[in-house]
């Protein structure tokens, strides 16, 4: 179960076949390994560029700012982008004060990061 669990995570679309036994022997589906590893190249290279935004973006770094608010050729709403930032700013700054509120600001936090990763994957693919 773990390790489905870390395939499903990772993505690693050879392991989940192999775990949930879904593999095909049919030899059209070699191509369509090939189209798969290659999405995942570009898949790879969307992911890191989104992690290194979002990185730079919760750190403050004004070059990576510089960077996304600079993308060519993609129009996309920057307010919307500095509301969510400030969001996941906001939820990280709150102290709890009891167990119960711990949890609120942690779900809290976590959705906001969510929305902030989507919106920047929806950017690096598009640009």
């Amino acid at each position: 179960m773990d390790r489905l669990i870390k395939a499903t995570k990772d993505s690693d679309q050879k392991e989940l076949q192999a775990l949930t036994g879904l593999v095909s022997d049919d030899p059209e589906d070699v191509d369509d390994v090939e189209s798969e590893s290659e999405d995942d190249e570009e898949f790879n290279w969307h992911d890191s560029q989104v992690a290194r935004w979002f990185d730079g973006l919760l750190n403050k770094d004004i070059e990576i700012t510089n960077e996304i608010y600079s993308v060519q050729g993609v129009e996309f709403d920057r307010q919307e982008l500095r509301k969510l930032v400030r969001r996941v700013h906001i939820t990280q700054e709150k102290k709890a004060d009891n167990e119960e509120e711990e949890k609120k600001i942690e779900t809290a936090t976590i959705g906001a990061k969510k929305a902030l990763t989507r919106f920047l994957r929806g950017l690096s693919k598009n640009s």
